[in-house]
């Protein structure tokens, strides 16, 4: 653990070795089904931050439930993710073991999860050092919105990109105020997300352009 590349964005999680495209990182974990938990907003309002939607492993589906999400107690709640750089990905489906005990028979099954295994495994070769990044999917971000601002997708790097490309390889060789001009036309004709994705000043255009615009927005990512 250290504090994370992403700004704001508290301790991230990096591999201190070199890592391969399908190698383990990490332990397998277990999930924890969370079951109506919607209707009690003290306990959701905590949950909702680290809860993954029960996609994440249809295992754990319960018929008799409304809602059913998952409490993945290590990489699930502590890895950040940054779209774009994403470079981990959920592995193999959990492990269904009850011990051999029935709801309506043992107390004991209360006292455990019968989901374990899950993995985490290397979505591209990695190098030693790199921060790791998972997908939370873009609901979770655009459902914060309000909270945590305007959160470039991977459709928002793309489009940013795009802009710094035109601008560095057309534009680049023009006097500074034809290209502060057409930097200011960039930036606010771009949607919010585009926007928050491109870079803050007119001369961090060439490094953006060599290295991406997500790549360029984390000069910490790996260390």
């Amino acid at each position: 653990f250290a504090e994370s590349s992403i700004p704001n964005g508290g301790f991230g999680m990096f591999t201190a070795v070199d890592l391969k495209k399908g190698d383990l990182v990490g332990k397998p974990d277990i999930l924890v089904p969370i079951i109506d938990a919607h209707h009690d907003l003290d306990i959701w309002g905590t949950l909702n931050e680290v809860a993954w939607s029960n996609k994440l492993s249809r295992k754990c589906d319960y018929e008799e439930a409304t809602g059913v999400d998952i409490f993945y107690p290590g990489f699930g709640a502590a890895i950040n993710c940054h779209h774009s750089l994403e470079n981990v990905e959920h592995g193999s489906d959990p492990i269904v073991d009850d011990a051999g005990l029935t709801w309506n028979q043992d107390p004991g099954t209360g006292a455990f999860s019968s989901y374990h295994g899950m993995t985490t495994e290397a979505q591209n070769d990695i190098e030693a050092g790199s921060e790791l990044f998972i997908s939370y999917g873009e609901d979770w971000f655009i459902d914060r919105t309000e909270s945590i601002g305007y959160i470039p997708l991977q459709k928002d790097f793309i489009r940013a990109n795009k802009i710094v490309k035109k601008l560095y390889q057309y534009f680049y060789d023009e006097t500074p105020e034809v290209v502060g001009a057409l930097w200011i036309f960039f930036r606010n004709s771009a949607s919010e997300r585009v926007a928050a994705a491109l870079p803050q000043k007119i001369d961090e255009i060439e490094h953006a352009y060599e290295v991406g615009t997500a790549r360029h927005s984390l000069p910490n990512f790996i260390r």
